[in-house]
This record gives structure tokens, sequence and C-alpha cells, in this order.
């Protein structure tokens, strides 16, 4: 069984897509509900730079793979003939 290791790129976009949702209806609620405060708006800032941070980390770490590499999983299992004696 071979597959491509892109696959899990593909699970990961998606995975950022729902983080996505999530950090702007955060964001959202820090700002509509928050108290009008200097706490709030630092609050949010703090929240916004650490998201950018760990986005720029892991852009850093997924494009150093090469992701057109595919990975053979139990080749010898599926190939291989059951000798019971």
């Amino acid at each position: 069984m071979t597959f491509s290791i892109s696959i899990f790129l593909y699970i990961f976009g998606v995975f950022l897509a729902l983080w996505f949702v999530f950090f702007v209806v955060a964001l959202y609620h820090m700002l509509k509900f928050g108290a009008k405060s200097f706490i709030t708006i630092a609050a949010s800032i703090i929240f916004v730079s650490i998201a950018v941070l760990i986005l720029m980390t892991s852009s850093f770490y997924i494009n150093r793979i090469d992701w057109n590499v595919s990975v053979q999983m139990m080749e010898g299992f599926f190939n291989s003939e059951m000798n019971f004696k």
C-alpha cells in the first residue's frame, strides 16, 4: 500500500480552515463583548500575535518538507503468500 504524504498537507489545510473560523469568532467576541478598555485591546493584540507566531513557525517547518514523497506501508504483508505449516 503506497500513498503520498501530501495527504497530511491537505488534512492540515482543513484543520487550518477550521482553526481560522474559530479564531475569527473568538476575536469577534473579544472585541464585541469585552469591556472597552486597554486590557481587552491588549489581550486581543497578544492573541493575534501568538496566532501569527504559531502560523509562521508551522509554515517554516512545512515548507522544508518534500510533499511528493510516497510512503510504503506493509508492502511485505500484502504481497507475500501465507505459508502455514
